[in-house]
């Protein structure tokens, strides 16, 4: 029955509509499954950029407590990769290839001594990423040091090891206020305890 005026169907209250008609094989039924599917993907799609970008967990090197025989210097120095190329200017293609996160900078006394020694921690996010960087570094000449980290190398001025996904440099820091160089043993004494913070 139609409405004369509207021409749309009217039905009376003892007549039912006739039911839908379930989605078949073919045009409707394909572009229905099509869009879920669409809508899938971007959200899967998302989820993997939102992870991408997610902040790296908060780190113990930022609330790490005193280091037996030596003393924190000036608070600790965070870069990420805009900032970066203020603290090592060229050296950056060698860093974020590998997956550079995050680098923290570090001044420590020897209380034996008065020698400042620079320590860099850099967060690689991955251990092949800190291992990348740690066999660039320690192709010259010099020697492994056992005990520290997962590896540590030495040529007698800097100290480099890897733990897990960090890869640490430290080096003297001599300044007018602090002009002694480190003892021998220093180096990798304080080594020893920054490898402790990164278990």
């Amino acid at each position: 029955m139609f409405n004369s005026v509207s021409r749309t169907p009217v039905y009376s209250t003892l007549e039912v509509p006739p039911p839908l008609s379930p989605p078949t094989e073919g045009g409707e039924f394909l572009l229905h499954r099509k869009r879920r599917f669409l809508s899938l993907l971007i959200v899967f799609v998302l989820a993997l950029f939102l992870a991408g970008c997610a902040i790296p967990q908060r780190s113990n090197i930022l609330e790490s407590g005193p280091v037996s025989g030596f003393e924190q210097v000036g608070p600790v120095t965070v870069y990420n990769k805009t900032n970066l190329f203020d603290f090592i200017n060229g050296e950056v293609v060698v860093y974020f290839p590998l997956g550079f996160r995050l680098l923290y900078t570090k001044s420590y006394m020897s209380e034996a001594t008065d020698a400042l020694m620079l320590v860099e921690i850099y967060d690689m996010g991955s251990s092949e990423g800190a291992l990348g960087v740690y066999d660039y570094y320690s192709e010259r000449e010099g020697s492994i040091v056992p005990g520290i980290g997962d590896a540590a190398w030495t040529d007698e001025w800097l100290i480099l090891f890897r733990r897990n996904g960090y890869f640490v440099r430290i080096s003297p820091d001599p300044v007018p206020d602090y002009p002694e160089r480190p003892a021998q043993e220093e180096i990798p004494a304080l080594a020893r305890e920054i490898d402790a913070l990164l278990h």
